[in-house]
């Protein structure tokens, strides 16, 4: 249950086209956005007695060259914290392709 609410206006918003497919920024910070909602539980900070160690948001593109986009807070309390890029190396050629899916 928790985030449903944010969730619902998300669809809601795509639905309308307010929220289109290929907007990353505002997918990324409508789901910011539900991992900083700590009224719905959806947010472990140690309000709950529970503290989580970090919150990522993806952006995974179909772009054939890339333009997925990652964020970390990197800090237990995404509320108060920034969210962070963070680009993933891209493996050296003939590396294995183990963990793909091919």
């Amino acid at each position: 249950r928790a985030g449903a609410s944010h969730l619902a206006r998300m669809q809601r918003d795509a639905a309308s086209g307010a929220l289109r497919p290929d907007d990353a920024q505002a997918w990324l910070g409508a789901m910011m956005g539900v991992l900083r909602d700590d009224c719905s539980g959806i947010c472990f900070r140690d309000v709950h007695g529970f503290c989580s160690t970090g919150s990522q948001v993806s952006w995974i593109s179909n772009a054939p060259h890339g333009g997925s986009q990652h964020l970390f807070t990197g800090a237990s309390d995404p509320v108060y914290t920034s969210y962070k890029h963070f680009t993933f190396a891209t493996a050296p050629k003939g590396a294995t392709t183990h963990g793909t899916r091919e």
